[in-house]
């Protein structure tokens, strides 16, 4: 086969546009990083590709934290209900509902409302009874403070991380009102949660003029599920040719990573079933 002949077809077949909105239709589900949104994202994209005339399979995989497939171990189902992070007043500062991944992913549930002063921990403090009934703010990665925070007794972890890639982000500032999706342990006892550095440079200078006292409320659930690889089977015109094989990974938090290629994909296959 010539591919530069069905490169440019498809060139000419495709509207951005359409693409775009499969893109949208999966990150709808998958922004929120939980299993249940996943697979109604795998229902969706079986849906789009039965439409367009594929041979559809859902292989149901274990999703346990313990079962294999190759080398990567699944992780074990999590959904999250909500989560709000509030000064004492009552004011709102992070909310699950409104910016899904200010909810570190994994983070368990608290015991109904839990409330602490917020203090900026040293892990090699020698004085850790400071931290016991606190909430840790730090400026990288949750996880790498939740095994600290629950030998102390801390009761959660804040986070206002953000990584700069020269050329693509270069300023903490171009991300101000935004925030990076992370994960945490899911044997982890304490919270999790992210804040936009605006949201971070506001709370430390409240924190300049006095102790500040934070309010927390999370509710997750973990679990054995299962999740889905969605498997699409277009018979060409010359069913004797080998097969082409077109791939991308569903289940992550970014429009880009990976609605887009997924998108692409589904786009690409309802091209294909109309041609065939």
């Amino acid at each position: 086969m010539e591919w530069s002949k069905l490169y440019n077809l498809l060139a000419e077949m495709f509207d951005t546009e359409a693409c775009l909105r499969e893109v949208e239709a999966i990150w709808e589900n998958d922004r929120w990083f939980s299993r249940d949104k996943f697979n109604l994202t795998a229902g969706y994209v079986a849906g789009v590709m039965e439409s367009a005339g594929l041979k559809v399979e859902m292989l149901p995989l274990k999703a346990d934290g313990k079962t294999k497939y190759f080398d990567w171990q699944m992780p074990i189902g999590w959904d999250a209900e909500m989560a709000v992070l509030r000064y004492a007043d009552g004011e709102v500062i992070a909310d699950y509902r409104t910016m899904p991944c200010q909810l570190t992913m994994y983070c368990p549930s608290t015991p109904g409302e839990v409330e602490g002063e917020v203090i900026v921990p040293e892990k090699d403090d020698p004085d850790t009874g400071k931290y016991r009934g606190k909430i840790l703010l730090v400026s990288n990665s949750v996880s790498g403070w939740t095994a600290f925070a629950d030998e102390v007794g801390a009761i959660g972890v804040i986070s206002d991380i953000v990584r700069l890639f020269p050329g693509v982000r270069d300023t903490r500032e171009e991300m101000y009102d935004e925030c990076m999706w992370m994960g945490m342990s899911s044997k982890a006892k304490c919270f999790g949660m992210h804040l936009t550095p605006r949201q971070a440079d506001e709370l430390r200078r409240r924190m300049q003029a006095g102790p500040v006292r934070l309010r927390a409320e999370v509710k997750t659930r973990t679990y054995a599920g299962a999740s889905y690889t969605v498997v699409g089977d277009l018979v060409g015109t010359e069913p004797e040719l080998p097969a082409v094989l077109a791939y991308g990974h569903l289940y992550e938090p970014g429009a880009n990573d990976n609605a887009s290629g997924t998108g692409a994909i589904l786009y690409l296959a309802k091209l294909l079933g109309e041609a065939v």
